[in-house]
């Protein structure tokens, strides 16, 4: 899957859905943003062993495709 990158925010995305995910506001009246790192967390997105921001987890995906941030949160048993 090819990363994306943000010239707004200068960030890596792990997909296009994680990156469209990440874009918020009004296209009409130009006041699209980029989320801050603390959205993204609340929406559940986290950052994999690439530094990319990956969408939330979810049982659909490949285990192997699981963030880093998400197998610490499971072996400390939340």
């Amino acid at each position: 899957m090819p990363a994306s990158y943000c010239t707004g925010c200068s960030r890596t995305f792990s997909s296009t859905s994680a990156f469209d995910l990440h874009r918020i506001g009004n296209y009409t009246r130009h006041q699209r943003r980029c989320l801050r790192s603390q959205e993204m967390s609340a929406k559940g997105m986290m950052r994999n062993d690439k530094g990319q921001w990956t969408l939330p987890p979810t049982e659909k995906i490949a285990p192997w495709y699981v963030s880093v941030e998400a197998k610490m949160l499971k072996a400390s048993g939340y």
